[in-house]
């Protein structure tokens, strides 16, 4: 049985944080995408003028959106940002990086005239579109790509193979699309039908990419080839849109996703503790090669939801779920005594699991959504938590990304809502 981790709340601090008018960190959009080293990207904005080696940006009065590279102890060692001359106009929607530490950001033009310079390519009257930056390890701009979908959908997630090699998914209200390009930017592939709704997508470095198709309730589990071509798919039905798949480097399949329903996951029928209006399982399988079941875990507590997975250094799966009060057990047997919170999983090829809380609620819908994390070392993990005030967050509270006086990064849902905000937290590995 584990014990839970002694939640404390240390002064906040930004010290290391660059020296601008203010700073914010997202919490609602990019992930944290590991560097090499124990490094790692994360987004964050500013106002006032950011200056980083040799580099400075003017994000003038409103808060324009940068991507910073960090060392582990929190140094940036460089950073990336796109003023716009209105200093408004542009997102950046989405990270991705690869083995050799390049990372690409995937920005959006909301603005229909954002006349901004952003290195590699000048937009002087754009009407509207996404575009991918790709950068070295060290800062280097490498290339531009448009990838603009098009009405009515648009890019919303992306990853970036070792090859440099980019894989785009596209979605909105009409059919979700996945695109592939080469290094050079040129279109390799496309796949997409009238009734292709992806839950959940996943690309290894390598190019092979895990799908699960959420069509109808009962899309099947797929993993396709670096080219596009299906290599096996497996019928998976009644997972809750709560659901992920991680595709492995050794080109096995994870999946986790919330069960309200009786269903199979090939080794023999499932049946929930909970219903759909009281949902308390969340169930953890792992396929290989073609498609074949190897085990299933059956995870229980009380609301537990996935918010991130990801694939760890050692090859195993890890999770990032919010859960409700309560213990979490694992087959049965206790992994948490109480959750209520965040909960950090980590699942090993074999099956086997070790958990950590790392934020505790102080009222009931405090953590809910928009939280990332990134393992940077054998021994910590970064986790970004959209919180309220008065919820304990564990291990080192690394900064405070809100100026003084406070101003809340994710907007109250009502003028009477807890302030909710943004913080970076440094953990222990469980």
């Amino acid at each position: 049985m584990l014990t839970p981790v002694v939640a404390r709340r240390p002064a906040p601090t930004v010290h290391w944080l660059p020296q601008a008018g203010s700073v914010l960190s997202q919490c609602d959009q990019a992930p944290l995408v590991a560097g090499t080293e124990a490094s790692f990207f994360h987004v964050f904005e500013f106002n006032g003028r950011l200056a980083v080696g040799h580099e400075a940006f003017d994000g003038g009065q409103n808060f324009a959106p940068a991507v910073g590279h960090f060392a582990e102890n929190g140094e940036l060692l460089w950073a990336k940002s796109w003023p716009t001359r209105n200093g408004d106009g542009l997102d950046v929607q989405w990270l991705a990086s690869n083995a050799q530490g390049d990372v690409a950001v995937l920005l959006r033009f909301i603005d229909d005239h954002p006349s901004v310079d952003i290195g590699l390519l000048h937009v002087a009257s754009f009407e509207r579109g996404d575009a991918v930056l790709l950068y070295s390890a060290t800062g280097e701009p490498l290339r531009q790509l448009w990838v603009d979908a098009g009405k009515p959908n648009q890019p919303d997630r992306l990853w970036l193979m070792n090859d440099r090699s980019l894989l785009v998914k596209s979605s909105g209200s009409g059919p979700d699309a996945l695109t592939k390009y080469d290094a050079r930017g040129k279109l390799l592939w496309t796949l997409s039908d009238p009734h292709f709704r992806t839950a959940s997508v996943s690309a290894a470095g390598s190019g092979r990419v895990a799908l699960l198709d959420s069509y109808d309730g009962c899309g099947p589990l797929k993993a396709l080839s670096q080219d596009g071509k299906l290599l096996w798919q497996k019928p998976i039905c009644r997972l809750s849109w709560y659901s992920g798949v991680i595709m492995a480097d050794d080109d096995s399949v994870y999946l986790a996703g919330l069960v309200t329903e009786p269903t199979d996951f090939g080794l023999g029928p499932f049946q929930p503790v909970g219903e759909l209006r009281n949902p308390k399982d969340l169930v953890i399988a792992r396929y290989v090669s073609p498609g074949k079941p190897q085990w299933v875990r059956h995870l229980v507590g009380q609301w537990p939801r996935i918010q991130e997975l990801k694939l760890g250094a050692a090859g195993d799966l890890q999770l990032l779920v919010s859960a409700g009060p309560g213990p979490l057990e694992l087959d049965g047997a206790a992994l948490v005594p109480e959750a209520n919170g965040l909960v950090w999983l980590k699942v090993d090829a074999q099956g086997r699991a070790r958990a950590q809380v790392v934020a505790r609620s102080a009222s009931v819908g405090g953590i809910d959504r928009y939280h990332h994390f990134l393992e940077t070392s054998a021994q910590h993990a970064l986790v970004l938590v959209n919180h309220l005030d008065g919820d304990e967050l564990a291990g080192e509270h690394i900064t405070s990304p809100w100026p003084d006086p406070p101003k809340p990064l994710c907007i109250p849902q009502s003028s009477h809502a807890p302030r909710r905000r943004c913080s970076l937290i440094r953990v222990s590995t469980p």
